[in-house]
């Protein structure tokens, strides 16, 4: 991938972030700053069968940052951080994500992680935690969200879901694909979660 089209998407990444009614913009003060990136091969999973359909269904705000991501996503290290015994063959069929910053990504030495996650239609990504405090953005797509203290709630595209560190969530997508700007930071950038 050309540099200059993936710093064009990080910067998106950030505005996005930015302009999101959020009381979380702490986390934003990590961001890298001068950012050299280290480019990855390209690495391609099923879910992204459906990447070309969120299109119709992101908000103007996130259009631009969208539309750059599905234009390149080819050229983009699409990686899974769970196996078959952990969720099951279909799950990840329908379940990707890609990490712009922090561990294993183009910008490694960043004290946050950055990316999106996709997920197809009639999903559930089950219950899971992990020791990162977390901001998911939704860009594109109906999902519920939920949050181990607050149950199964509806959030449209650029409302933000917060989920602090060791709280159990999920989501699950209905008959459209979802997409999620997420962002992590503190402890475990480079650890698994805890399931269940």
């Amino acid at each position: 991938m050309d540099p200059d089209v993936f710093l064009s998407l990080l910067g998106e990444a950030k505005r996005l972030l930015e302009s999101a009614d959020t009381g979380e913009l702490e986390l934003l003060h990590q961001w890298p700053r001068d950012p050299e990136p280290a480019l990855q091969s390209p690495q391609n999973l099923p879910v992204l069968a459906w990447l070309d359909s969120i299109l119709a269904d992101t908000p103007d705000t996130a259009w631009a940052f969208v539309d750059n991501l599905v234009a390149h996503s080819n050229e983009l290290y699409w990686g899974q951080t769970y196996q078959t015994d952990d969720f099951g063959a279909a799950f990840l069929q329908r379940y990707g994500w890609c990490k712009f910053a922090g561990p294993g990504s183009p910008l490694a030495d960043s004290a946050l992680a950055c990316g999106v996650l996709l997920l197809g239609p009639e999903t559930e990504y089950p219950s899971h935690s992990h020791a990162a405090e977390e901001i998911y953005l939704p860009l594109s797509g109906q999902a519920e969200f939920y949050r181990e203290d607050n149950g199964w709630k509806a959030k449209a595209p650029l409302i933000p879901v917060h989920n602090p560190p060791w709280i159990r969530h999920a989501i699950k997508t209905g008959d459209t694909p979802l997409l999620v700007l997420y962002l992590w930071s503190g402890d475990g950038l480079d650890r698994k979660s805890t399931i269940g």
